[in-house]
């Protein structure tokens, strides 16, 4: 009896008779997790990665197919006051002010 606690305290619970590791699976698999579960961490990892690099591409670039600002000339105040009222930044009151504004504005 001393014999095993001893044992169990040297090597611990999940050893079998030949000090060998016998893994969370309960056998010896691949990444201590078995073949189906170890796969399933590298297809996880894999996707991470992905996902990672599709966030840091579509913030450096800007939304997949959004509009180039002109970089030579700042935007015309009427398209840009257009586009946000299509992506919805601002309600249709505040566009209807903003445009009126934007015409008295060009009259003068």
């Amino acid at each position: 009896m001393v014999d095993t606690a001893i044992r169990l305290l040297q090597h611990g619970p999940h050893h079998g008779p030949h000090s060998g590791s016998m893994g969370a699976a309960g056998g010896g698999g691949w990444m201590g997790f078995g073949l189906p579960w170890g796969l399933l961490w590298v297809a996880l990892s894999v996707a991470l990665f992905a996902v990672a690099v599709y966030l840091l591409v579509t913030r450096i670039d800007g939304p997949v197919g959004a509009v180039p600002v002109d970089a030579t000339g700042p935007a015309d105040p009427m398209t840009t006051l257009e586009r946000r009222y299509a992506r919805g930044e601002i309600d249709d009151e505040t566009f209807e002010e903003r445009r009126i504004r934007l015409g008295e504005r060009d009259r003068q």
